[in-house]
């Protein structure tokens, strides 16, 4: 890099790339937006990028603007927002990473299917930031997290290279790295096309709900539902005691889908698993589909995390017992030994935040250590290091 990159420059270099109809400026906000149109066009971007040292980010219209100190490089994917492949057999789906959330779903319930994740953010995410962002979304023991429905992926990475893995089985191409990449945060590339699994639509489905006379025996319940039921979604919420609302202190919420006769039978089995520790109540399925807005969580003082079983049935008792009666929290996954947990005290000074809490991520310490070392690797330029001050 032989001079500070400028605006001006910024554009002109960019135009040899795109034509200049999709490009815009911004003084401002001290970025340039690129419209690609193929795969080839984010390479050649990207790959410009890194040899100026320019920082890329991906560019949502209606996201909140990050401003860095240099000029950098927006990637709006919105032509790159096709649906390339269905196979109804298989129950797979190829889809270009630009496409809207509410789009892609609407699509797919016309083909009598559905992702049976999603995201939780009031605005409709691009399908590149719902997989790239830390927020757990909406996910349960039946399908998973977000990330268990990519079967494969492309992805740009820093070097402005498409990577591609194959959707066949890991045994027969080696390790699968799309993993790595989407839990990365976009630090070691960003999605352009996935290969997800979708799901039939259910001819029943039911939402159950259950008032906990003991928050902590409910969690625990939770865990043996997920089990043995292995239903879509599972939930536990606390409230405070003296909250005006139509939820109860504590509640667990379980929904389950089902094609044949199987769900009374899983009905009953939720019955069974939590008649000692919580009673039937009516909840409002719309008060509960209002997501974390149900809780009135103060962004102030509520932290995120993904946490394991035994780290959370050590972390509960402190939380409910330290301020009791004064705690929300929202716990829900329950996947695979982990769960989601949302959490504040009623005010930044009512309880100490647990270390556990800090920091929301789906990675251990150790893991995220690992990404990172690698992604400076993969990155020296620090194409991408500005990727996640989209989430903050």
């Amino acid at each position: 890099m032989t001079s500070p990159m400028t605006g001006s420059r910024l554009k002109r270099e960019v135009a040899r790339i795109i034509p200049a109809h999709r490009l815009a400026a911004s003084d401002s906000l001290r970025h340039v937006v690129a419209t690609p149109d193929s795969f080839q066009e984010v390479s050649q971007l990207v790959a410009y990028a890194g040899r100026e040292g320019v920082p890329v980010l991906p560019f949502a219209a209606d996201a909140p603007s990050v401003r860095l100190d240099a000029w950098s490089l927006r990637l709006d994917l919105d032509r790159l927002s096709s649906i390339a492949d269905y196979s109804p057999d298989s129950g797979l789906i190829s889809v270009q990473a630009g496409v809207r959330l509410d789009d892609l779903g609407v699509w797919l319930m016309e083909k009598d299917r559905s992702l049976g994740v999603r995201a939780e953010e009031p605005a409709n995410p691009r399908l590149w930031d719902f997989l790239l962002s830390p927020k757990a979304g909406r996910f349960g023991p039946r399908f998973g997290c977000k990330w268990d429905q990519v079967l494969s992926m492309s992805a740009v990475l820093p070097s402005g290279r498409v990577f591609r893995n194959s959707a066949a089985p890991a045994r027969a191409t080696g390790p699968d790295f799309s993993r790595s990449i989407l839990m990365a945060g976009g630090r070691l590339g960003i999605p352009l096309e996935v290969h997800l699994r979708v799901h039939r639509i259910p001819t029943r489905k039911t939402l159950l709900t259950y008032e906990l006379a003991d928050p902590l025996a409910g969690v625990e319940r939770a865990w043996q539902v997920a089990r043995d039921v292995n239903p879509v979604y599972i939930e536990v919420g606390i409230t405070p005691r003296a909250r005006k609302s139509r939820l109860p202190h504590a509640f667990l919420a379980v929904e389950l889908w089902e094609h044949a006769k199987g769900l009374g039978i899983h009905r009953e089995q939720v019955r069974k698993l939590l008649a000692d520790v919580g009673t039937p109540a009516e909840l409002p399925e719309e008060t509960l589909l209002d997501l974390e807005g149900t809780y009135d969580f103060d962004p102030s003082c509520t932290r995120q995390s993904v946490v394991d079983r035994d780290a959370l049935a050590q972390l509960i008792p402190d939380l409910v017992q330290g301020c009791p009666g004064r705690v929300r929290m929202r716990l829900r996954g329950f996947v695979d030994n982990q769960v989601c947990i949302t959490y504040d005290s009623a005010g930044p000074n009512a309880c100490a935040l647990p270390a556990p809490l800090v920091d929301a991520s789906y990675l251990s310490t150790d893991a995220a250590v690992i990404l990172d070392r690698v992604a400076s690797n993969l990155d020296p330029a620090g194409v991408f290091q500005h990727i996640p001050k989209l989430w903050r």
